[in-house]
């Protein structure tokens, strides 16, 4: 007889995933920094990264935003790069992060680190991370560019960003039309929300 199927919630790989985001002893990034300085088997950097991005969550989020910026300059794999850069969009930049090898990603010929990238300056708020997302959403004929270059601007775009959107909400094509519109709504959302935290109205 066989045996039934396995679920994915009773699966190692699920459980492992489970136990990584309920982390929260900050020794060890210390100890993934030094693991990662020595690893060979990419697979095995790759869960250091995605524990990392968990940790980075809830304790010393500047060290994790640190380190994996770190490995975008050592790892050459695509997927290993797209997953490091997924991994940075969970998190919240400090001010003085440096963003230069971000976004030297955002014109890369491979679309999977291409659009990671654009997806990792989701943790970013500076008007340089915003000036260089408009440029290329201006400049970009690739609809998922724009997908991605949408829903980045809706958590970090200003006022300023508006006007470009709105060139694509009432694109042909639903995914950036719709895309366009709720960056647009979720921009406004916040601006609304400042304006009443300004006034003193604002109440959470």
């Amino acid at each position: 007889m066989e045996n039934p199927p396995v679920s994915s919630d009773q699966s190692v790989a699920w459980q492992a995933h489970r136990e990584a985001e309920l982390l929260r002893d900050p020794a060890l990034i210390d100890e993934l920094a030094d693991f990662l300085a020595i690893e060979p088997i990419k697979e095995h950097r790759k869960s250091a990264y995605f524990i990392l991005g968990r940790l980075g969550k809830h304790v010393r989020n500047a060290d994790c935003v640190s380190i994996l910026l770190t490995a975008l300059n050592k790892e050459q794999d695509k997927y290993i790069l797209c997953s490091v850069l997924e991994y940075l969009s969970w998190l919240n930049f400090p001010a003085d992060t440096p963003l230069t090898r971000i976004l030297s990603f955002l014109h890369d010929d491979r679309w999977l680190v291409r659009h990671s990238a654009i997806q990792a300056l989701q943790g970013a708020g500076s008007s340089q991370c915003e000036n260089h997302i408009l440029a290329l959403l201006e400049t970009t004929t690739d609809q998922y560019d724009m997908t991605y270059c949408h829903a980045t601007l809706g958590r970090i775009g200003t006022a300023k960003a508006i006007p470009y959107i709105e060139n694509n909400a009432k694109s042909c094509k639903r995914d950036v039309r719709m895309s366009a519109q709720s960056a647009i709504e979720n921009i406004r959302k916040r601006l609304e929300q400042k304006n009443l935290v300004a006034t003193g109205e604002y109440i959470q």
